[in-house]
């Protein structure tokens, strides 16, 4: 089962022989004796194997048996790659996981990190087939994890077919790649001509195109790195940030959008420090905070944003005078739960959380009760880790007063 990765290559283990026919029974006779181990590894969906220290199957699960519409006999003493069809398995002196192409498989550096550390592992494999069509290939990910039965070490091994869902990713990142690539050139020749034209109607309605075609490109980049964050994907650039100007790019973004006509989103109390983050992201967390209230406030209403300083900590509060409905609240963060009943709404609360806290390692909490109305805070920390504890947010220490700075309000227009 050969990688796909270009990573460093691994030797294959060397050949270490096989158990006999009575050892594996034996053993496996030790898992027929523990019914809820086969129990539990029947009840999972995917491909589950039970391997001895010289990861051959003394055990498998039904749904892998009814797959190679096979018998558990069929599979005993067998490796992954022989079970699976995988092309190189007979080109190795004891089989799979001893040829040179093993080098580079995914799966044996799974199971050998298992073995080593005693630990779980996981990673993704790139089989390459022998049949039905001589090299085609299958992405798989693979997860080992170590189980003593009656005294003795095996380990449980899972696999999970991804191909279908790799190469829809693929597809979906070529298909943003164009569209952006094409509305960037829409979005050039309509500045180009906007300032070719005298001042005018003409050129009034170009600059609105022009303004158009950018809001245009942020959606679509938007809905690109969500479906990244979704599959875990997206990268994180951490850089020097200053906190006041983001929340003042914001206020200046929605008092020229429509959501904000006959609204206010005002700028109070807002620290004006520097921060180490992702610039990016952090806009796309703020920005649907303020979109959010500012769809839930009534015409003539004000959404408060602020921002106040801990020790090592920031935290930005987004604040509207509506209520959302207990019901809501109870999944606000779900998928695809929306306080709003068209089709497509309640992406923001959900990416809200998920870039807020799994990608920008702070905390996204909110309250909502009469007569203070609803806000969501988001509370990161000043300079970003790249390893950090989101179950400690709710234990960080307590934010500081510090020196806000007030500002002034901005009112949306059509």
């Amino acid at each position: 089962m050969a990688s796909s990765s270009q990573e460093i290559r691994h030797e294959p283990q060397p050949p270490f022989g096989r158990e006999p026919a009575d050892e594996l029974r034996r053993k496996n006779s030790l898992v027929a004796r523990a019914p809820l181990v086969q129990s539990l590894i029947d009840a999972m969906p995917g491909i589950v194997m039970i391997l001895n220290s010289g990861r051959q199957v003394i055990a498998a699960n039904r749904p892998l048996l009814e797959l190679l519409h096979a018998r558990l006999d069929d599979l005993l003493g067998r490796r992954l790659g022989e079970i699976l069809g995988c092309s190189f398995w007979r080109e190795g002196p004891d089989g799979c996981g001893t040829s040179p192409q093993c080098g580079n498989c995914g799966a044996l550096k799974v199971l050998r990190q298992c073995e080593a550390t005693r630990g779980q592992a996981d990673g993704q494999c790139e089989l390459t087939l022998e049949r039905p069509i001589k090299g085609a290939s299958v992405e798989l990910r693979v997860k080992a994890t170590p189980t003593d039965i009656e005294g003795e070490a095996f380990t449980v091994c899972a696999m999970e077919d991804v191909s279908s869902r790799k190469r829809l990713g693929e597809l979906t990142g070529l298909f943003f790649h164009d569209v952006l690539n094409m509305l960037g050139g829409i979005h050039g020749h309509l500045r180009l001509l906007a300032d070719r034209f005298p001042p005018g109607d003409d050129r009034d309605d170009l600059r609105q195109l022009h303004w158009l075609a950018d809001q245009l490109v942020g959606e679509i980049q938007t809905h690109r790195d969500l479906m990244l964050a979704e599959s875990g994907d997206l990268e994180v650039e951490p850089q020097a940030v200053r906190t006041l100007a983001v929340v003042r790019d914001l206020e200046t973004l929605y008092a020229a959008h429509p959501v904000g006509a006959d609204r206010v989103v005002q700028v109070q109390d807002v620290w004006d420090g520097i921060i180490v983050t992702d610039l990016r992201l952090l806009g796309r967390v703020l920005g649907n905070m303020i979109h959010n209230a500012l769809e839930a406030t009534e015409p003539g209403g004000t959404v408060h944003v602020r921002c106040v300083p801990g020790d090592e900590w920031v935290e930005f509060s987004v604040q509207n005078a509506a209520v959302i409905p207990a019901a809501v609240q109870r999944q606000i963060f779900h998928r695809p739960v929306s306080t709003k009943k068209r089709l497509g709404r309640g992406i923001g609360t959900r990416s809200i959380k998920l870039l807020g806290e799994h990608y920008l390692r702070g905390a996204v909490r909110f309250s909502s009760e009469a007569p203070a109305g609803t806000t969501f805070t988001l509370r990161l920390p000043k300079v970003l880790q790249p390893h950090w504890d989101v179950a400690a947010a709710s234990g960080c220490p307590a934010l500081n007063e510090g020196k806000p700075i007030s500002g002034a309000s901005g009112r949306g227009d059509s």
